[in-house]
């Protein structure tokens, strides 16, 4: 019973998130860390590189705020000279002990008071690191093979910061980099003790520039199930499936989808996501052969929640009656399963759906009213009269949003603003739109997880 409750929170979780718009053309597998240092730049008013002069200094008296911050001399300036004027150092909070030759990155978010964030050590090879980066162009396949070389580095700081790059990268830059890159290299990466972001990361270089014969390693993975093999399925299903295209449809359909629904749906949601992403890279597999499977999965519940929105972002109207069929037999752990399928019937222009939908509200007009809310029919591609049964992505409607970050990565001296990155067709979004459904199935997950706790704790003996 605990196990059940448990996997209806990760499947409502799952389908909320998938009726979302998707976030960002950057590397689909690949969820950033953080700002690289060069975001970090470009979103400070002042970026300087600076040497540590003394620490808490004892030349001021105690009663004074600065007398416990170090003071640092500004040895070059990154951005805003002419905010600086004639400060040629500063005073802010460093309690560490660091080497002679080590630099310090050090910034000031406002423009007004220049209040100085903690300094950022930097070893001479990080200096130099940040230095090159810093020449780079904002975005190119430049900045990635540069980066490349330091994502197995011995530095944290540049290992995390490489990773970075690649994360918030666009994919399109990501696919024009794989080529560039040894594919011996790559392979003798995916080993075990690879972190998982890394893997997930070389996964996808992977199948963006591999042959044929590499998608038997990754299939290798798939059968291996070791530690980190769920946590990076659906990279390695996605990289498979772009290295075999079509023939590899046929295994991942059999191991993850057409079998019995299992205690642990992890790896169906993995396979899902990985169909999802070959809708939008359609160059490998046609649309209409990704479609065929999902449509498929309409006599599973748990997974017919899943695709629903994909089936509508690529005005897959097939599946009225079936979607319908599943609201009236969706019930208990399944029950999730009905406002995906309002948030369909809603978004097709067909008048078969909008009778489907006033038979649905007499048998539950709560849920066909809570639909559209946990479904809305802007964030479905092809609302606005789209056509009858096509099964062609539309390229406007399945773009994504870059996530926003301080300062355009195109004009690194200027900071420029967050909207730079935000594709152009594709409204940003808000917290009312992204943040109260996330933050719903957040909640959903937290609670029912102290349900099955209470649960178990019964079950103990006393």
């Amino acid at each position: 019973m605990a196990r059940r409750i448990f996997n209806f929170a990760l499947l409502l979780t799952a389908s909320i998130l998938a009726a979302l718009p998707s976030p960002a053309a950057a590397c689909p597998f690949c969820p950033a860390v953080g700002l690289t240092m060069c975001d970090e730049i470009d979103g400070a008013a002042v970026a300087v590189i600076a040497d540590l002069m003394r620490q808490g200094s004892g030349d001021l008296a105690p009663s004074d705020p600065d007398a416990s911050k170090a003071e640092f001399r500004i040895a070059r300036v990154i951005k805003g000279r002419e905010l600086l004027g004639s400060v040629r150092s500063f005073r802010t909070l460093y309690f560490g002990r660091p080497a002679a030759d080590v630099k310090f990155l050090a910034m000031a978010a406002d423009k007004m008071t220049l209040e100085w964030g903690t300094p950022i050590a930097l070893s001479p090879r990080a200096w130099d690191y940040l230095r090159r980066m810093m020449e780079l162009q904002r975005k190119g396949p430049e900045r990635l093979l540069f980066a490349f070389n330091y994502l197995e580095d011995q530095d944290e700081m540049l290992r995390r910061d490489a990773y970075d790059e690649f994360a918030r990268a666009p994919y399109a830059v990501i696919r024009q980099t794989a080529p560039q890159l040894s594919i011996a290299e790559l392979v003798a990466r995916l080993r075990p003790t690879t972190a998982i972001p890394h893997l997930r990361l070389y996964c996808t270089l992977l199948g963006a520039t591999g042959r044929p014969e590499h998608a038997e390693l990754l299939q290798q993975i798939m059968l291996s199930k070791g530690p980190q093999y769920i946590d990076t399925l659906d990279a390695v299903l996605a990289a498979f499936l772009r290295l075999k295209g079509v023939d590899g449809l046929a295994l991942v359909d059999k191991m993850y989808l057409q079998g019995e629904p299992t205690d642990d749906p992890r790896a169906a949601s993995a396979a899902i996501n990985a169909l999802r992403f070959q809708l939008q890279e359609v160059d490998t597999i046609p649309p209409a052969r990704v479609l065929a499977i999902m449509r498929s999965l309409m006599s599973k519940p748990q997974m017919a929640g899943q695709v629903l929105a994909d089936l509508a972002r690529s005005e897959d109207w097939s599946v009225i009656d079936q979607a319908a069929d599943v609201f009236v037999k969706s019930d208990g752990d399944n029950r999730w399963v009905r406002e995906q399928v309002v948030g369909y019937l809603q978004a097709c222009p067909l008048p078969q759906a909008k009778e489907q939908l006033a038979r649905l509200a007499k048998l539950d007009p709560d849920t066909v009213r809570r639909g559209n809310s946990f479904f809305p029919q802007d964030k479905i591609a092809g609302t606005g009269g789209g056509s009858t049964g096509s099964t062609k992505p539309d390229p406007t409607t399945m773009s994504r949003v870059t996530p926003a970050r301080p300062g355009s990565r195109d004009n690194p001296a200027a900071g420029g603003s967050a909207a730079d990155d935000v594709t152009s067709d594709t409204p940003q979004s808000s917290v009312w739109q992204y943040g109260l459904p996330v933050a719903v199935s957040v909640a959903v997950v937290v609670l029912l997880g102290m349900v099955v706790v209470r649960l178990r704790s019964k079950n103990i003996p006393k």
